[in-house]
C-alpha cells in the first residue's frame, strides 16, 4: 500500500486537531521552530541531527496518527470491515521492499489460518531497488555490526553508472514485473487472498521504444529495448495478467484512483494523492475487488 506522503506538517496537525487527537512533543517543536509549512517525511525521515526532538515519540506521534487517519489503507480497511490493518509502507521505497517485507510478514505466521488475510500491494516506481548497508553499521561501530537494507532512487543517484545501467524503461518494466511473479507466486502457494497494481503502469509499449501504460507518473529515462525485449516482455505481461491476481484485471487497469483525472486527486505541485484522492482511491479499490 502507499505510504500516504505529500502533506504538511500544518495539514497533519489540523486533521488532529479536528480529530481531537493528543498532541505529542512533535506539534510543540514545529510549532516554536515555524515548521508548519515542511511536508512531512515520517518519523525519524529527514530530521537533522540539530533536530533530535521531531519523531522521538515514534508509534505516539501526532503526526503519524493523523496521516494513518487519511490515507487510503485505513479508509479501505474500514469499508471491508477488517479487524485489523497491517500497513508495511515506507516512503521511497521499491518493489524489493514491497516483495521482502510482505514474504517474511508471512513467513512469521505460517501457523496461522493465512487465508483470513486479504493483501494489497502497491508495487512503487521500478526505477529504485534496495541494497544491503554495511557501512551504516561500520559507522556505528568500528567492529561493525548487522547493516540494514537501504533503498536508492535511480532519479536521485550521484552515481552515473547507476544512471546508465539502471536508468532506462526496461530495466524499470522488468524489475516491476519480476517482483510481481515473486511475490504473486508466493501469496498463491499460501492460499493468501491478494491484489496487486501496477499503478497503471501497462509496459505494453516497452522495446518499441514509446512508452506504455497509463501510468500514475512518467519520469524521464531512456526508453531502450528491441523488438526482441518487447516481444518477450509481451508475453511476460500476458502470463502475469492470466496467472496473477492483478487488481482491475489487467495492469493497465491497474491505476489506483480508476478514471479519476489526476489533478482532481493530487497535492497540488507536489504528485502524492490528497486526503480526497486517498478517499477516491479507497472507493475505487472497494469496487474492482467486488466486481
Amino acid at each position: 500500500m502507499t505510504w500516504g506522503g505529500g502533506f504538511t506538517h500544518g495539514d497533519l496537525i489540523k486533521v488532529a486537531e479536528e480529530k481531537d487527537m493528543s498532541m505529542c512533543g512533535c506539534v510543540m517543536y514545529i510549532r516554536r521552530r515555524k515548521k508548519l509549512d515542511d511536508t512531512y517525511h515520517g518519523p525519524n525521515y529527514g530530521v537533522l541531527p540539530n533536530e533530535p526532538e521531531l519523531g522521538t515519540c515514534k508509534n505516539n506521534c501526532t503526526l503519524e496518527r493523523a496521516r494513518k487517519s487519511i490515507t487510503y489503507p485505513q479508509k479501505l480497511a474500514k469499508l471491508l470491515g477488517s479487524k485489523e490493518l497491517f500497513d508495511l509502507s515506507k516512503p521511497g521505497e521499491s518493489c524489493q521492499y514491497v516483495v521482502r517485507t510482505t514474504i517474511d510478514f508471512f513467513l512469521e505466521r505460517l501457523d496461522e489460518d493465512l487465508s483470513d488475510y486479504i493483501v494489497f500491494l502497491q508495487m512503487p516506481n521500478g526505477l529504485r531497488f534496495e541494497y544491503w548497508n554495511e557501512e551504516l553499521s561500520m559507522l556505528a561501530s568500528p567492529h561493525g555490526g548487522k547493516g540494514e537494507w537501504s533503498s536508492l532512487m535511480v532519479a536521485d543517484s550521484n552515481s552515473m553508472d547507476i544512471v546508465h545501467y539502471f536508468g532506462n524503461d526496461v530495466y524499470e518494466c522488468y524489475n516491476t514485473l519480476n517482483n510481481i511473479m515473486q511475490v504473486g507466486s508466493f501469496l498463491k502457494e499460501h492460499n493468501i487472498r491478494y491484489y496487486i497494481s501496477s499503478l497503471g503502469k501497462g509496459f505494453a509499449n516497452v522495446g518499441d521504444g514509446r512508452r506504455g501504460g497509463k501510468g500514475e507518473r512518467q519520469g524521464k529515462r531512456k526508453a531502450g529495448g528491441s523488438l526482441k525485449d518487447f516481444e518477450i516482455i509481451k508475453r511476460r505481461i500476458e502470463y502475469i495478467e492470466t496467472n496473477y491476481n492483478i487488481l482491475g484485471g489487467s495492469l493497465i487497469n491497474s491505476r489506483l484512483a480508476g478514471e479519476v483525472p489526476f489533478k482532481e486527486v493530487r497535492i497540488p505541485e507536489d504528485g502524492h494523492y490528497s486526503e480526497h484522492g486517498h478517499t477516491v482511491v479507497a472507493n475505487n479499490t472497494y469496487r474492482l475487488i467486488n466486481d
